[in-house]
């Protein structure tokens, strides 16, 4: 920024000028902030005169600065050379000032504006749309002759829907009324205020249609400069409610003018009964339903005491004790008794009746209603029955004492005899519960019934699934009955009648319900069927509910079972996994500790690598089956020669097997297969060491891989412990091992066949296991579809065995960036680089790597991805938003444990040349980080 000051402190005349006679202050101070140059307006807006500031500290001469936003900001202003601004009130002056601080080459300038009368006009407009919003009508302002919303409340929002209205106009709107913008449009052509009452608008409703609502509008005209009209203030209250009350309070005095002549209308065309009487209790009119339904003559009861006489005598002298009781007190009438029919037979009812009251008070007449309430109680003793029913059935898990409870809940409310039968598997049925009024006769009943015997309807129902009446047996259709035992089972049937419902369940017939009913029981009808329907419906609900119950039980077993077996298995994953650990810390401790001859110390470290290489194997095959159980394993199908591929391994085991004195015998025939070589190499390797592991010293293997028409065939056999019989279906099962015990002789976690198994269906072969017994060896087949014939080529495999020592690439004079938050592997990086002659740079963080990156940019980098605060992705992003001067390009390897293939995708995608697994092979990781030099010139 250009100085204000010349170089001797002075302000260039012309300047001066100007700056005087602008209204904003302007100060500009040095580093040691003395003031350089005040304005009058800087003098008006601090009320210190500039003689007083001039050559002087700011904050000495106006101690009340010092401590204010816009001084901290001020002194802030000079470290960090940036521009700043900040408005604060100063009691002092009474008055909002705004102030701006500009770094500048002599030191920072500062400009003062009073923006009071600013501040007063935006506190105004906020209290003004405070009191629109609050408003208890609907509010708002429009501007222009398009009556552009300025203002709107949450209410005028609501009747749009609930859109924001702010900067549209109202002559562009769909949902705006077209009463409304005439009226607009008058009050802003005249001028002059309108009051409007009961306009009607169609307005939407939020989140429902559009209707239409009566208003009441106040509008005012907005004054603008120079007596114009700017626009239109609208306030609108919603008097829909108190107009459409208005409209049904009219409507209502005209239909009560009619009400009596509907009453009366009613009391004829009515089946429920209606009467009335005068304020003596004597019927006025006659009642063709009632005389319809006593078979009484209005002659008979019109006096006000015939009608008693169709009254049960039971029930008379309650009935006549809650009349007179309401007629004395002029209160409602409400009596429940039995009403005699015209065939003679009783119905329950109930009648009510209330007086109609003159002005002073006196009974003009009483009118009133009998129902027949038959088949109310009829309901509600059948909801009552029900809820038995179902309490009984949910009474317990059992089954068999569950059905009984339902029968004992059914009789004798429903019929004096119940049962239920069950269907069987072979779909005859059997009978699970039985309840009988006399019980000497169910006793009877188990007694002589033959094993498997049902009734024939029921044996019909379970048959057909099709409710049924049961017809009441005869003595002569009883003794008609050829077999003694058979027709002592079906005497309980000798007179009753009944019905017999299925019991269905997601509908298969699972059962059915049996209900007899002698003479003392009304016959059933369709009522009794739905309710016998229903019972067997809920009854349908407690079998499935137990067979979901057992159903559960077993979950439960086989959690419980699979829970003890995943804590067999972290018993042995801990065990596999701290074997080999024991023996790395302890040769680890021994070689720190302990001088050892250079024969040991190679031994140690033989044994370090091998108990390391077995924790790796773990993992590996630990992840494997997780891709399998995951379905992410994914293969690459191309020709192989499987003879190749055999051979890799065989040498790869050869040195283990002479080490335990076995023997290796193998005959390979060449054969192509479609596969992964990879995975079919590790199919091989899986079946071979574990031939070797379970084979005696001095035993000996065969591999056979031999070609027939269609398929090649991989045999790999031994002369070891052999196979259980019970343990042979199991063999390839994850996680299952022959003896799991803690005393077992051989290790692992029971997954290499499980692999093997997995690996051989995705390329589209099969395997088998054959033992004879223990002590008789095993053998395992694979077999794989063949190709046809092709010219053999040469699968590239990896290394299968232990890995032979490899001269290190030469990385001399290689600058090389290490991050990773863990302190041992950044140790171990250094050291496997510095073999190489490399120059190495470590960090523990990406905010240090950046630093020594921006520092001296290397030729290489190497990262972790999980790392605290900020991981490998992100870090290699910023890094690629470097300039390339800057290390923007530089090879970057991703060095990580996360080893999924979409961690490796993600990892490229964020920028990573490559991605190295952990654990590490050193001669690997030198290779690959030399070939990223080479790809890179």
């Amino acid at each position: 920024m250009i100085p204000l000051t010349q170089a001797h402190g002075a302000v260039p005349p012309r300047l001066e000028q100007f700056l005087e006679a602008v209204s904003d202050g302007v100060l500009t101070l040095d580093a040691e902030d003395r003031t350089l140059y005040v304005n009058a307006g800087a003098e008006r807006l601090l009320g210190v005169e500039r003689a007083r500031l001039l050559g002087h500290v700011l904050w000495d001469q106006v101690p009340a600065l010092a401590h204010t936003a816009w001084g901290q900001a001020c002194r802030q202003a000079l470290g960090q050379r940036a521009a700043t601004t900040r408005e604060e009130f100063f009691p002092a002056l009474g008055a909002w000032v705004e102030i701006r601080v500009f770094p500048s080459g002599e030191g920072r300038m500062l400009l003062l504006r009073d923006v009071t009368p600013l501040t007063q006009v935006a506190s105004e407009s906020a209290s003004l749309h405070a009191l629109v919003a609050s408003a208890p009508a609907v509010a708002f302002v429009t501007r222009g002759p398009r009556h552009v919303f300025v203002l709107s409340n949450e209410r005028h929002r609501r009747l749009h829907g609930g859109r924001e209205l702010v900067g549209h106009a109202a002559s562009e709107l769909a949902g705006v009324p077209r009463g409304l913008l005439e009226v607009l449009d008058r009050v802003y052509a005249t001028g002059q205020a309108l009051e409007l009452e009961q306009v009607p608008l169609t307005v939407e409703t939020p989140g429902g249609p559009r209707e239409e609502r009566v208003f009441h509008l106040t509008c005012q005209p907005l004054p603008g400069a120079g007596g114009r009209v700017d626009g239109v203030t609208v306030f609108a209250f919603d008097v829909t409610e108190v107009v459409r009350g208005r409209w049904r309070a009219e409507r209502l005095a005209e239909e009560l003018s009619l009400s009596e002549v509907r009453f009366r209308s009613l009391v004829v065309a009515t089946s429920t009964l209606l009467w009335t009487t005068d304020a003596a209790g004597c019927f006025r009119e006659d009642s063709p339903t009632w005389c319809a339904f006593t078979g009484q003559r209005y002659e008979d009861w019109r006096d006000g005491s015939g009608w008693w006489e169709a009254i049960h005598p039971e029930d008379r002298a309650r009935t006549t004790a809650a009349w007179r009781r309401a007629f004395s007190t002029r209160g409602l009438f409400e009596a429940e008794y039995r009403l005699q029919r015209a065939d003679g037979t009783y119905t329950p009812v109930v009648s009510r009746g209330v007086p109609v009251l003159e002005l002073d008070g006196s009974v003009r007449e009483w009118v009133g209603s009998i129902t027949d309430i038959t088949a109310q109680r009829r309901a509600r003793q059948t909801l009552e029955l029900l809820s038995e029913a179902s309490t009984a059935l949910s009474s317990t898990w059992e089954l068999h004492r569950a059905l009984e409870s339902l029968t004992r809940c059914l009789v004798p409310r429903l019929a004096e005899a119940c049962g239920v039968y069950l269907r069987r598997e072979d779909g005859t049925g059997e009978r699970v519960a039985f309840t009988d009024v006399e019980p000497l006769r169910v006793a009877r009943l188990r007694q002589v019934e033959p094993p498997g015997e049902v009734p024939p309807t029921v044996r019909q129902v379970l048959a057909h699934g099709r409710g049924e009446c049961v017809a009441a047996l005869g003595e002569e259709a009883l003794a008609a009955e050829p077999d003694a035992a058979r027709r002592e089972a079906r005497r309980i049937l000798l007179g009753r009648r009944g019905l017999v419902v299925p019991i269905t369940v997601k509908g298969q017939v699972r059962g059915a319900l049996l209900l007899l009913a002698g003479e003392g029981y009304p016959p059933y009808d369709g009522d009794d069927l739905r309710l016998a329907e229903e019972l067997a419906h809920r009854a349908a609900i407690t079998l499935e509910h137990v067979r979901l119950f057992e159903l559960a039980r077993q979950e439960r077993d086989r959690a419980e079972e699979a829970n003890r077996a995943k804590d067999a298995f972290l018993a042995t994953v801990s065990h596999e996994l701290r074997t080999p650990l024991t023996a790395i810390l302890g040769w680890t401790n021994i070689l720190r500790t302990t001088p050892l001859s250079p024969e040991k110390q190679g031994r140690a470290l033989e044994t370090v690598e091998r108990s390391a290489r077995a924790q790796a194997q773990i993992v590996e095959d630990l992840l494997d089956i997780s891709r399998i159980v995951a379905g992410r394993m994914r293969l690459e199908g191309k020709p192989v020669e499987l003879a190749l591929v055999v051979e890799a391994v065989l040498e790869g085991v050869r040195p283990a097997a002479a080490a335990r004195d076995i023997r290796l015998e193998a005959q390979l025939d060449p054969g192509r297969v479609l596969g992964d070589a990879q995975r079919l190499q590790q199919v091989a390797w899986n079946l071979l060491t574990n031939a070797i592991k379970f084979t005696p010293p001095g035993g000996r293997v065969w591999v056979r891989l031999a070609r027939t028409a269609s398929q090649m065939e991989l045999e790999v056999r031994d002369s070891g412990q052999g196979i259980p019989a019970a343990f042979l279906s199991h063999v390839f099962q994850r996680f299952q091992q022959a003896d799991g015990s803690t005393t077992r002789r051989h290790g692992g976690l029971g997954l290499g066949l499980s692999i093997v198994r997995h690996l051989v269906e995705l390329q589209g072969g099969t395997v088998h296991a054959h033992s004879e017994g223990e002590g008789l060896g095993a053998c395992f087949s694979v077999r794989l579809p063949l190709l046809t014939p092709r010219m053999p080529s040469r699968p590239r495999l990896a290394a299968v065995s232990g890995p032979r020592p490899e001269q290190p690439p030469d990385l001399s004079g290689v600058r090389v960036l290490v991050v990773d938050d863990e302190h041992d592997a950044r140790e171990i990086l250094r050291t496997l680089l510095e073999e190489s002659r490399a120059h190495v740079v470590t960090a523990a963080s990406s905010a240090e790597a950046l630093e020594l990156l921006a520092r001296a940019p290397p030729d290489l980098l190497v990262s972790d991805i999980g790392m605290p605060e900020e991981d490998g992705y992100s870090f290699i992003r910023r890094v690629r938003a470097l300039p390339p001067e800057r290390g923007g390009q530089v090879p970057a390897a991703a060095l990580t444990a996360y080893t999924r293939p979409e961690d490796q995708a993600h990892a490229l995608g964020a920028g990573f040349q490559v991605h190295v697994p952990k654990p590490i092979d050193p001669t690997q990781l030198m290779k690959t980080l030399a070939s990223m030099l080479a790809a890179t010139g």
